[in-house]
């Protein structure tokens, strides 16, 4: 892998391995500190990390290190790593059959499709608010009553497992002003509280269209979109 700077031009670390076991069969898979997934060597399955953190993240010569490739891939290995934690915490306190749990895999879509088309927002803000919408309940998920009526935790709950993950006091500020209505409203103007917002609508629409697919957008979900992401996709359902 090569010798990896970590604290200044002239202080040199490896990156070491950590042993993830595989979901599937159980085999301990090896897993590169500088990476966010493995293969396992039995039965060849693709595993994530569930740790947050690496040296990529804090190393200030992680992207001179690495390359603007590998620099790159490693970023989009890390918002699978750790839309993969979130998802596991979620399920860990809804089980796996749950409605919600079902609601938050939809949010997330959404989430990440929005997300692509502005590259200017924060993903990390924008994935931990939405996959944690459900379990802080209330305005946060926007107040649409195709929404599950759920909301087991509670906020500080929810922000618990961000927490537990490892992120940074700020970004769990960022996620808790999006989630509780009693927050400023001015963060109503924000394109990560408009991303949020238009993301759970669309997971609510799905919920109430059933499988019969509309010859034609709701005029009404298309007026309630905030953003221009948020009306092409659902204009594409």
């Amino acid at each position: 892998m090569g010798l990896k700077r970590c604290s200044g031009a002239t202080a040199f670390a490896q990156p070491r391995i950590e042993v993830v076991p595989c979901p599937d069969c159980g085999t301990d898979v090896e897993v590169w500190s500088d990476e966010a997934t493995g293969q396992c060597p039995s039965c060849s399955r693709t595993v994530i990390r569930s740790a947050t953190q690496s040296c990529v993240d804090w190393c200030r010569y992680a992207k001179e290190c690495l390359g603007d490739e590998k620099f790159m891939k490693y970023g989009e290995m890390k918002a699978a790593l750790r839309k993969s934690a979130l998802m596991q915490a979620v399920e860990a306190r809804t089980g796996a059959d749950s409605v919600l749990l079902a609601h938050t895999r939809k949010v997330l879509a959404y989430a990440e499709m929005l997300l692509a088309e502005h590259r200017e927002a924060d993903p990390n803000v924008v994935m931990a608010a939405a996959a944690l919408q459900g379990l802080a309940g209330g305005e946060g998920r926007s107040g649409s009553q195709s929404e599950p009526d759920t909301g087991p935790g509670g906020i500080d709950a929810a922000l618990d497992i961000l927490k537990e993950l490892g992120y940074p006091q700020g970004l769990m500020k960022e996620v808790r002003d999006l989630l509780d209505p009693s927050s400023d409203s001015r963060r109503r103007d924000t394109l990560h509280y408009k991303l949020l917002h238009d993301s759970v609508l669309l997971a609510g629409s799905d919920a109430t269209s059933g499988a019969v697919k509309r010859s034609a957008t709701s005029p009404e979900l298309l007026s309630a979109m905030l953003t221009d992401a948020g009306r092409n996709a659902a204009r594409r359902r």
